[in-house]
């Protein structure tokens, strides 16, 4: 089927590691098909997520995809059909584009200028850079995408505190209610009395409100 076809050129995209982020139009520009409608591509990679082959995050409007770990570990070489007339081979496995790692680059800059500085070696030391820079920025998407899961959990705990002190005001203003004595006492005397921390509710003693 066409759509398996082009599930299959999604995923050697992104080779066999799992720490390149690609966006939809690099998806798209990658894959190089001028016949390839945007809504064909867009339902592939919407059903390669729920099978855990892709993630995907929506990161400043833009929708980030990149190879699951689990899929990343079972995906292999696998052997080429054969094709009448042809001899049997075995397909090589995809090269990522994308090197994941600066050490994977042997050539150093102190060879270069030492080979001459040629025309040819500058134009590798270009293209290390430009490979460098490139991993800086999938290095940095995925630390800004951790740090908004973190920035998600975060709120959520600063939610329940806020619900937690506000019953708790509520709680000490019913209790003051019913508390009898001549004078009556205070909130920040009742709050001491039970070895409540006023602070810890937000009670202004000077005040004598809550903030």
């Amino acid at each position: 089927m066409v759509e398996n076809r082009i599930q299959e050129d999604i995923l050697k995209l992104f080779g066999n590691g799992d720490d390149a982020v690609k966006t939809y139009e690099e998806i798209l520009e990658g894959l190089n098909d001028k016949t390839l409608e945007e809504a064909t591509l867009q339902t592939s990679l919407d059903n390669l997520v729920p099978l855990g082959k892709l993630g995907n995050k929506l990161f400043s409007t833009k929708s980030v995809y990149w190879l699951t770990s689990e899929f990343a570990t079972t995906q292999k070489a696998t052997p080429t059909r054969r094709v009448s007339g042809e001899r049997k081979g075995i397909r090589r496995p995809f090269v990522s584009p994308v090197v994941p790692s600066a050490k994977k680059i042997c050539l150093q800059d102190d060879e270069i200028k030492s080979a001459g500085a040629s025309s040819s070696s500058r134009s590798l030391l270009l293209e290390r850079r430009q490979l460098q820079e490139k991993i800086k920025e999938q290095e940095v998407m995925l630390q800004q995408l951790k740090n908004a899961d973190e920035t998600e959990k975060s709120g959520e705990l600063d939610r329940l505190i806020k619900k937690w002190r506000t019953v708790s005001q509520q709680a000490a203003e019913q209790l003051l209610e019913k508390v009898q004595g001549v004078p009556p006492p205070s909130m920040g005397e009742m709050l001491h009395h039970l070895h409540i921390d006023p602070e810890l509710i937000h009670y202004n003693e000077e005040d004598e409100t809550f903030y």
